[in-house]
């Protein structure tokens, strides 16, 4: 845990300064990702459209290509979809371990709309063995009762 509370550190204060997450982020993954290097003077938007507990939707302007990064909480359960503006097709987009406990959504200049949904695939798996055990318990209890003619 040690190790752990060091990385968050460095991560939060590098050279013993808090990190202005309005303006860096920290991205952590195996990922490759190519990011431009800030300019000054590109302003760039984003604006949470709907937010409930297993969705959120964005849409956002960049004028370079950058990290979008949303405050809550990562977890492998998030799925993020993207499309330009104007386009039909959603595209599945990776999300980033960001700012070591958010989420990040790296994309090119232009305009988007993006889409997260929360599946929570071991919730589901779980459901899955949950049913087929109850199923089988209907077969067992159903046999038992069964009159021998």
């Amino acid at each position: 845990w040690r190790a752990v509370l060091q990385r968050t550190r460095e991560v939060w204060f590098p050279r013993g300064q808090i990190r202005d997450l309005r303006r860096s982020a920290v991205v952590e993954t195996r990922r490759r990702l190519t990011l431009a290097a800030p300019a000054n003077g590109g302003q760039s938007d984003c604006q949470i459209e709907v937010h409930t507990p297993q969705r959120v939707a964005l849409s956002a302007r960049l004028t370079q290509s950058g990290l979008v990064v949303l405050c809550d909480a990562f977890d492998a359960g998030w799925h993020a979809w993207v499309r330009r503006r104007g386009d039909s097709r959603w595209m599945r987009t990776p999300i980033v371990r960001t700012n070591r406990v958010m989420m990040g959504i790296p994309l090119e200049t232009g305009e988007y709309e993006i889409v997260l949904r929360y599946v929570p695939v071991d919730f589901l798996v779980g459901l899955a063995l949950s049913g087929v055990g109850w199923c089988a318990c209907l077969v067992v209890v159903g046999r038992s009762r069964r009159v021998p003619t």
